[in-house]
């Protein structure tokens, strides 16, 4: 009876490992959501403008 529970414990923690690495990728924060903030952009945007827009375009 022990190495049944034993068994099906193995094979839940087994079948649950890979649903909880798509969940957690599923809720990765990026600049998208907002990890900078609005003082952290403006103080960015000159050096964005001279630096990064030529290739990105101006409103990345």
């Amino acid at each position: 009876m022990k190495v049944t529970i034993a068994i099906l414990a193995v094979v839940g923690l087994t079948a649950a490992a890979p649903v909880h690495s798509v969940l957690r990728a599923q809720q990765s924060r990026t600049v998208l959501d907002g990890v900078y903030t609005e003082e952290q952009a403006k103080r960015g945007e000159p050096t964005y403008s001279t630096t990064c827009a030529s290739c990105h375009g101006p409103a990345l």
